[in-house]
């Protein structure tokens, strides 16, 4: 009897030891006193109570920190703080900060930089499924989290947030910089959403600008594909960037859905993409029956001829083809969308069946005709408009008038839950100086050509801001993007500006023989150049040729 008792107590010595054998810089694990995580050995540690909570008190660097990707059901609280360098060189399926990512889970305040992650299919640069089409848990929530200068890169259903969701709900979340490459189901911030679930959820207030590539089926600046009958949401979402897909079915905010969607919507988003796609449409790519409301896309839009002459040819300004009664109300397309012979586009849907819409504007010098499918437009409540006439807010008649706002004259309308475009007063070689929204807090500034932020001091002073660009930053000629967001704003419309040439300053000109290496090169017109031809250039006041 005594050898049983003894048996028994270092059983549950051994059991309480075994929950505990890392120690965390703190907290006990609960709601109130969460583990306190501040090194890359504390974050990978999650993963022996992964339904605890957790906050992180420092910036963690995993830089060649040998990262094992594991699920996680608990509460993690970034606290502002970022995790960066994660490199997955050559990962399989389901890879990424975290695996699989269930209810009652949050991930909230992070920052994720510099993100390279290789991958197979089902992955994202912050969880790899949040829930899925197997019998498992669904997703959690995803909020107030950012990444930036991320890249991943893999096979279906991938994503910088989430690869493949069920039930998953992101919330105010932003992508910058970030470059996804997959082949089908790729988003910029869920891959896809699959799972049916029983309760609300989401994409919400989220922002992508970045550069997606796709090879397969479903490419979209929000969302690649849905799947689901219980009412995915997006909702007052921004992208900006480019979407290249040598595949099909590609969306400035989603790729395409599923026949059983007639539940799902897409309410006050825009976006500003150019898309180059087999079936392309500026809001979404394939619609059955998904509903959409006061939405609008203004980017270049290329349909190509399918490789595959069965495959759909239709494209469409703000849809590509709609099947299933989709529902499109009190939206407009301002941009441009050009067809490769052998396909077709219209300023509004590629092919309608039999979508109902009201309320529709598309611009006139941007598609030759609102309906590719031959459609009679009389027949709908669409309007076409001039370039001109799309900048006058007077000339749109939306069910809701209150949701839309605009100057006539300065930009096309923009929603009243966006942050007001910037005005630009200069931008030279020096930075840029302007107004904003008294409520603006952050400004970003873009590269136009490549899609990638400007990481430069910006100051923003009770509606004026300043932005200084250091030694060697900006190129004369070069062309930015500048956006704003205010405290409870979405993102605002993009504000375009051109760095103003500059003379060197230069009055004479000395004979340099000798090889020389500089990083600021200028042609005899006192241009600055970075990839010099043959001929001669001025560096530091002297003549070079450059052979």
């Amino acid at each position: 009897m005594k050898k049983k008792k003894m048996i028994y107590i270092i059983t549950a010595i051994l059991t309480m030891c075994a929950s505990n054998l890392y120690a965390f810089e703190g907290g006990n694990g609960s709601a109130d006193s969460p583990y306190l995580v501040a090194t890359a050995q504390d974050l990978q540690n999650i993963k022996d109570e992964p339904t605890a909570c957790y906050r992180l008190v420092e910036n963690i660097d995993l830089t060649d920190f040998a990262w094992s990707t594991f699920d996680f059901s608990g509460t993690l609280d970034g606290d502002g703080h970022e995790i960066s360098y994660l490199t997955i060189p050559a990962g399989g399926n389901g890879v990424g900060l975290f695996g699989n990512f269930d209810r009652p889970g949050v991930i909230r305040n992070l920052t994720l930089r510099n993100f390279d992650i290789v991958c197979g299919n089902w992955a994202g640069c912050l969880v790899s499924t949040s829930g899925n089409w197997e019998d498992k848990k669904s997703g959690g929530t995803i909020e107030n989290c950012r990444a930036i200068d991320c890249n991943i890169s893999g096979g279906e259903c991938i994503g910088i947030f989430a690869g493949t969701t069920g039930g998953l709900t992101v919330r105010n979340c932003a992508a910058f910089n970030c470059n996804v490459t997959g082949t089908a189901n790729v988003g910029g911030i869920i891959g896809d959403s699959e799972k049916n679930a029983g309760w609300e959820y989401g994409v919400y207030d989220c922002v992508f600008l970045g550069s997606i590539k796709a090879s397969g089926e479903n490419t979209g600046g929000i969302c690649g594909f849905i799947n689901t009958t219980t009412g995915l949401k997006i909702e007052n979402c921004v992208t900006y960037g480019d979407i290249t897909s040598t595949g099909r079915i590609s969306g400035g905010i989603c790729g395409g859905t599923n026949w059983n969607t007639d539940k799902c919507t897409i309410n006050n988003c825009s976006s500003y993409m150019n898309i180059t796609s087999d079936m392309v449409g500026g809001i979404i790519g394939k619609s059955f029956g998904l509903k959409m409301n006061n939405c609008y896309a203004t980017g270049v839009l290329k349909a190509k001829k399918p490789a595959n002459p069965a495959d759909d040819v239709w494209s469409g300004g703000l849809v590509a083809r709609s099947l299933n009664s989709s529902d499109v109300n009190d939206c407009y397309f301002s941009g441009t969308i050009t067809a490769d012979d052998g396909a077709y586009a219209g300023g509004l849907f590629g092919q309608k069946n039999a979508a109902t819409m009201s309320k529709l504007y598309y611009n006139t010098e941007g598609a030759a005709t609102p309906f590719a499918d031959g459609a009679d437009p009389s027949s709908f409540d669409i309007y076409g408009l001039t370039a001109t006439q799309m900048k006058e807010i007077s000339n749109f008649s939306f069910s809701d008038m209150s949701k839309w706002t605009g100057t006539d004259g300065d930009m096309t309308p923009y929603l009243a839950t966006q942050a007001a475009p910037v005005k630009i007063n200069t931008c030279d070689m020096s930075g840029i100086d302007g107004t904003c929204g008294t409520d603006v807090e952050e400004i970003t500034i873009i590269d136009e050509s490549y899609y990638f932020t400007l990481d430069v001091p910006i100051t923003i002073n009770n509606g004026t801001f300043k932005a200084e660009f250091p030694n060697d930053e900006v190129l004369d000629g070069e062309r930015l993007v500048v956006i704003a967001k205010g405290k409870d704003t979405m993102w605002s419309p993009a504000v375009k500006a051109v760095v103003e040439k500059v003379t060197t300053g230069i009055t004479k000109i000395e004979q340099e023989k000798d090889k020389k290496q500089s990083n600021a090169i200028y042609n005899m017109q006192g241009v600055r150049i970075t990839r010099p031809a043959k001929g001669l250039y001025i560096t530091n006041g002297k003549k070079y040729i450059a052979r």
